[in-house]
């Protein structure tokens, strides 16, 4: 077993592992300061992938390429998710709102995750309605309303190649008990 160090000072942890290399994904600050960066650790040895021009950033997956997940906070407020790779990094963009969330990654960079459609709360849930998406070489696609549900996120992916699925969770629809619903859909 190996300790992971922080890149300095504080340490938020790991958030995910990669299964080929043990390198593992979370975040970390730098020295004298609180501000958590996102990190990957290859080898135990921290890597700052920085805040991408935000106030904080986390990372939150892996995978086998090593390319790496998380989010980042803009300093209005709003979260943007990204994808690091190769030491550069993309904004995955946004359906609408002020919130995207990455959930997942495969080992062909296919992201899914959950993403504010607006930014007005829902009257019943105080909320914005937040739809799932697949982010794939710069494209975001909307997953929709699911079975009528406006609250719904995708939080799984399956492995590279064939026909893509995501896993997903969903709520308000009227089609389940309970406080949500999980489904199976080709994205």
């Amino acid at each position: 077993m190996a300790r992971l160090s922080p890149i300095f000072i504080c340490f938020r942890g790991p958030q995910a592992l990669n299964d080929s290399f043990g390198h593992v994904a979370g975040s970390s600050c730098l020295a004298g300061d609180t501000v958590h960066h996102a990190t990957l650790w290859r080898r135990d040895h921290p890597i700052d992938l920085d805040t991408f021009g935000g106030t904080a950033s986390s990372a939150s997956r892996v995978n086998r390429k090593d390319a790496v997940i998380g989010d980042y906070v803009l300093s209005d407020g709003t979260v943007h998710g990204f994808l690091w790779q190769n030491a550069s990094w993309t904004d995955i963009g946004s359906l609408g709102g002020s919130v995207t969330f990455p959930a997942a990654l495969n080992d062909s960079n296919v992201v899914t995750g959950q993403s504010d459609i607006t930014s007005d709360l829902d009257p019943v849930y105080g909320i914005p309605h937040f739809h799932g998406f697949v982010w794939q070489a710069g494209v975001l696609t909307d997953f929709g309303p699911i079975f009528g549900s406006n609250f719904n996120y995708g939080n799984a992916i399956d492995a590279a190649g064939g026909r893509r699925r995501c896993a997903l969770d969903f709520v308000e629809s009227g089609l389940c008990a309970g406080p949500g619903c999980a489904a199976s859909w080709p994205c």
